[in-house]
């Protein structure tokens, strides 16, 4: 099971089928236990929304899976 799962679809990013902004996903992501894994469903997602939410977790060592819907 994963500690957060995120979709970045286009250039938005939704937690549990609601819009966040990036600010607020990184808020979401620092409040995370050590260890938890992140995963991201990528429907159709900008090459730049995808790269922002994956240098943020490699910055801060969180591991991830990645999906495509």
């Amino acid at each position: 099971s994963f500690a957060l799962e995120i979709t970045i679809s286009e250039d938005k990013y939704f937690v549990n089928n609601h819009e966040i902004s990036f600010d607020e996903l990184k808020t979401k992501i620092d409040g995370l236990e050590t260890g938890a894994v992140i995963k991201i469903n990528d429907e159709n997602s900008t090459l730049k929304a995808f790269n922002a939410v994956k240098d943020y977790l490699d910055e801060k060592k969180i591991a991830y899976n990645v999906s495509d819907r």
